[in-house]
């Protein structure tokens, strides 16, 4: 464990787990050959992918009772940098509470929104902002008999759009894991209507996808550019499919706070990070 404190070096905190946080990582190796970097994931999954980085230290934090307060005290941490995913409400508000606790800066990294009027997509009126994936259950089972749905929103989320559609008529695309497939086929999805597979895909993947099971409609979440939703809307597109968007969560105590949607934005910051007073 790399918990010698240097005043003069910049002790970063990741909160990490996503693409934008593998990123990062990069920047920060290739920038900042003395800096140290303390990686925390929700999951041993994405543990494993920052670990791949080879920068600082990386730990799962489903392994660990260790709040993000304790590892700030433990690392002499002095910059909290949350790039966790933009539907990790209590990942960011953690984040947050941590920051005041210690009296540390906290940096929130967002991940681009998508602008989806310039796609030029052909059935713009197919798309529907909603506020949640049950909000998109209620209309489709209100308003596509007969419906076919994909749901592209990951394990943790099913069981909403699961509350007003029959899991038979459910699809859903989730990581390799067993313990994901496990809870998919606990809410009675169909085995053969689980595409259990990891990575960003094609917009030709998806609709290879799309147009074998016959999907009619898709529900995912505003992930933007990062989490391939361009790919997926002009998929859904081409064969003419509804697409339910979620918004992204409003945490109001985000407000006031430092937020970088820039990796270059993000470096200058970082040079100017205030160091932990011993």
């Amino acid at each position: 464990m790399n918990k010698e404190t240097n005043k003069n070096q910049r002790r970063i905190l990741l909160m990490g787990g996503t693409s934008d946080s593998i990123s990062i990582l990069n920047m920060l190796k290739e920038s900042f050959p003395d800096v140290f970097v303390l990686t925390t994931t929700t999951t041993d999954h994405g543990a494993r992918i920052a670990k791949t980085i080879e920068i600082g230290e990386v730990v799962s934090r489903s392994t660990s009772d260790k709040t993000l307060t304790d590892y700030i005290k433990e690392y002499s941490i002095n910059l909290i940098l949350d790039a966790s995913h933009p539907f990790a409400k209590n990942g960011r508000l953690s984040g947050i509470d941590a920051s005041k606790n210690t009296k540390i800066d906290y940096i929130r990294y967002e991940r681009p929104y998508l602008d989806i009027n310039g796609l030029n997509l052909k059935h713009f009126e197919n798309v529907f902002m909603v506020e949640s994936f049950e909000e998109a259950s209620i209309i489709i089972s209100k308003n596509l008999p007969n419906n076919k749905v994909f749901h592209l929103g990951g394990v943790s989320t099913l069981n909403q759009t699961l509350k007003y559609l029959d899991p038979k008529d459910v699809l859903i695309r989730i990581l390799p894991h067993n313990t994901s497939i496990q809870k998919a086929t606990e809410m009675e999805i169909n085995p053969k209507n689980i595409i259990a597979i990891e990575g960003k895909f094609s917009k030709n993947f998806n609709k290879a996808l799309f147009k074998e099971y016959n999907i009619n409609a898709i529900i995912t979440k505003e992930s933007g550019i990062a989490g391939g939703l361009k790919e997926k809307i002009e998929a859904a597109d081409d064969l003419n499919i509804y697409i339910f968007l979620v918004k992204r969560p409003n945490i109001k105590e985000l407000n006031g706070k430092l937020i970088i949607n820039d990796l270059e934005d993000l470096k200058e910051l970082i040079k100017k990070v205030k160091m932990r007073k011993e």
